[in-house]
């Protein structure tokens, strides 16, 4: 990895990294079966949550207080970041969960090529079960819980309505699967990526394309809005190959300029946007977490 200004060693390998929506909190998930917590500001351990087995997903809820999982088992558990504590958990799927997404009430499971549950956040009760066979490649729920954005491997991505169950509207841009989806704090803009190394930014309204930025060298993992809503970045994660160094940019919708920061090598990458609507990014590999502020440029 890159020398980067703030550097987090850990006690055993990473296998995911993740930041709250304001930048306050870093959880990595560690090979041995841990969640650890940190303050994403001083680097202060926060403590560690000890995973049920098998687990391969992980979400934080908008205001950071909780941390939602999913494990092989096919179980979603509901942990309290200030006691460590599960709060519940339930079986969602028949199938080990690789996928989440939280926003206000609801939690949204993917698990292979078993479809989608969406649940109530408060009891895990399940509410939908959706698109059956299929097998997710990324989700993302809007503000308000109320709308729900599935990246398919053959492309299209979904805008289903995470009440009903129904499909609201498809867009067929990008034309490879997307990873990694954010929402704008109005809920009006959507933005995707994944494996076309290029992120896009559509209207929720219309659907059309509002923005497209090329230029990321490896698949995009990350995605978070500003709060204002006029910034967007994006972080790429070493895939093809695995070898191959990632980065993360910064772009403004109005200006279309952009600043880059290189990562290095590094397999799991997390964004996000403090109060003051400076972008961060955390990516971990090996034993070690790596910060970055990304330039307003």
């Amino acid at each position: 990895m890159t020398n980067a200004a703030r550097r987090l060693e850990l006690p055993a390998g990473a296998g995911a990294v993740l930041l709250s929506p304001d930048a306050r909190l870093l959880v990595a998930g560690t090979a041995d079966g841990h969640a650890r917590l940190f303050d994403a500001t001083t680097l202060a351990t926060r403590g560690e949550i000890r995973l049920p087995e098998r687990t391969a997903a992980g979400a934080l809820s908008p205001d950071g207080r909780l941390l939602v999982t999913g494990d092989g088992s096919g179980t979603v558990s509901v942990w309290d970041v200030a006691t460590r504590e599960r709060l519940r958990a339930a079986k969602a799927c028949d199938a080990p969960i690789d996928g989440l997404a939280v926003a206000r009430d609801t939690v949204a499971a993917t698990a292979g090529e078993s479809g989608i549950a969406v649940l109530e956040l408060a009891t895990l009760a399940v509410r939908h079960r959706l698109l059956g066979d299929a097998a997710p490649s990324g989700l993302g729920l809007s503000p308000d819980g109320r709308v729900l954005a599935v990246g398919l491997p053959e492309s299209p991505i979904l805008l289903l309505d995470a009440k009903t169950g129904e499909e609201r509207r498809r867009i067929t841009e990008p034309f490879m699967a997307a990873f990694a989806f954010a929402f704008d704090a109005a809920g009006d803009l959507l933005a995707a990526g994944g494996a076309e190394k290029t992120l896009f930014v559509f209207s929720l309204a219309s659907g059309s394309r509002v923005a497209r930025f090329g230029g990321h060298d490896q698949p995009i993992g990350a995605i978070a809005f500003s709060r204002d809503g006029a910034r967007v970045a994006a972080a790429s994660f070493s895939l093809n190959p695995q070898s191959a160094p990632a980065s993360a940019r910064l772009a403004s919708l109005a200006s279309k300029r952009e600043t880059t920061v290189a990562l290095g090598v590094t397999p799991f990458v997390a964004v996000a946007f403090d109060a003051a609507d400076t972008a961060h990014v955390a990516c971990a590999a090996g034993k070690a977490v790596e910060l970055f502020v990304l330039p307003a440029g």
